[in-house]
């Protein structure tokens, strides 16, 4: 059986892991929506070309991210109940 402070880290990195999720898909639908108009308008201009790479890349590392911690978040928790709820 796991400590309880190792299940309070674990279920850390969940949280952590969901809210780094949640934010690269913002930062996602931000790149869809917003940023597809911007290279519609100002598409000939190259710092704006760079910042809307730089938003898409920004979202997949994010979600990247978020999937390894709440991962591994998910991982620790497994099989880590206490011995009265098994």
């Amino acid at each position: 059986m796991k400590s309880a402070k190792t299940r309070l880290g674990f279920t850390g990195l969940v949280v952590c892991g969901a809210a780094v999720l949640v934010w690269g898909a913002a930062d996602l639908y931000a790149w869809a929506t917003t940023g597809q108009e911007v290279l519609a308008a100002y598409g000939e201009a190259e710092s704006v070309l760079r910042l809307v790479e730089n938003t898409f890349t920004s979202a997949l590392g994010k979600l990247l991210v978020g999937a390894a911690a709440g991962g591994v978040g998910l991982w620790g928790l497994r099989g880590s109940r206490p011995k009265d709820q098994k």
